[in-house]
């Protein structure tokens, strides 16, 4: 009897912690899929190649599902870190009002750029900074904000991109 107990009480506290974990990630309703092509290098520019209204859209939805509420007036593929001279690429949403700015990894293949495997977004936001100020960059190991020399930055990322594969569940 005092197994049973045990392992009722386990299962209840180890559920509930698995639970928890899960809690954390959110499954994205924007249109995106990871893989999705949505832009092609040409002539050493970046060009993004599926509707940018759509894009500012699923930028909206990403923010939302990160608590925020926040229009997007600007997108477009830039290096992931412009201090190193990495091949690291994201497709970035810029809101209206300049403070925050949300960043989805990008795969370069045969000049052509796709929502990566990983599907995570980030997100940095300040009331006070603009410009190179809390923007998201890769370090080449995780995605990050930015210093600001003002007020501090913050940062979600807990937003998931589905896969094509997600989709029938």
């Amino acid at each position: 009897m005092k197994k049973l107990i045990f392992g009722l009480i386990a299962t209840v506290i180890f559920g509930n912690f698995s639970y928890s974990q899960d809690a954390d990630i959110v499954n994205s309703n924007c249109t995106l899929r990871i893989g999705e092509v949505v832009g092609k290098v040409d002539k050493n520019s970046f060009l993004i190649t599926i509707d940018k209204e759509k894009l500012l859209n699923d930028f909206s939805i990403i923010a939302k599902e990160s608590g925020l509420n926040v229009k997007y007036n600007l997108v477009e593929i830039r290096r992931a870190n412009p201090d190193a001279a990495s091949t690291l690429y994201g497709l970035y949403g810029f809101s209206n009002d300049g403070f925050t700015n949300t960043a989805i990894s990008l795969e370069l293949n045969n000049g052509v750029f796709s929502i990566s495997k990983t599907g995570a977004t980030i997100t940095c936001s300040s009331v006070d900074c603009t410009g190179s100020q809390c923007t998201a960059i890769n370090t080449g190991t995780i995605w990050t904000c930015t210093a600001c020399s003002k007020k501090g930055c913050s940062k979600t990322t807990v937003v998931v991109i589905k896969s094509f594969e997600m989709e029938s569940n």
